[in-house]
């Protein structure tokens, strides 16, 4: 596949813009993965405040206005302020999982800079696990 054909193939959905926020919890938008094999999830730091941490995780639903519920393993390891600018992945394979994702970040104590991507791709990459989280880029 050439890269002009992977880029008209791939999906790209900024689910949480970069934004400072003391806010508990921010919750992206419902991403409709159907006709996607795997979902990488980019979380983005910028200034970390002093004292705060910062939890990501995916959740999934059947129907993109139902409840969510916590994807098993889909969670970025919690960061703290030791962790400005900085850049974690994890991926995750759609098969199996319910159609649609939301991002859910939970930011505790401080206002930080922080954003969370979803790149949607529609073919076999070789990840062999459900999920791999926390692999730098």
């Amino acid at each position: 596949m050439s890269l002009p054909d992977l880029a008209a193939c791939t999906r790209v959905v900024n689910v949480i813009s970069a934004a400072s926020s003391s806010a508990a919890v921010t919750t992206g938008t419902g991403v409709d993965t159907q006709g996607y094999y795997e979902a990488l999830l980019i979380v983005n730091t910028g200034t970390m405040a002093s004292t705060a941490t910062l939890d990501c995780k995916i959740t999934s639903c059947t129907t993109s206005g139902g409840t969510y519920a916590d994807v098993t393993g889909a969670a970025i390891t919690q960061m703290d302020d030791t962790a400005d600018d900085t850049v974690v992945a994890g991926r995750m394979l759609c098969n199996g999982q319910d159609r649609f994702l939301k991002v859910v970040m939970t930011c505790a104590t401080a206002a930080s800079l922080r954003s969370a991507t979803l790149v949607l791709i529609p073919y076999d990459t070789g990840n062999t696990s459900n999920t791999t989280m926390d692999f730098a880029v």
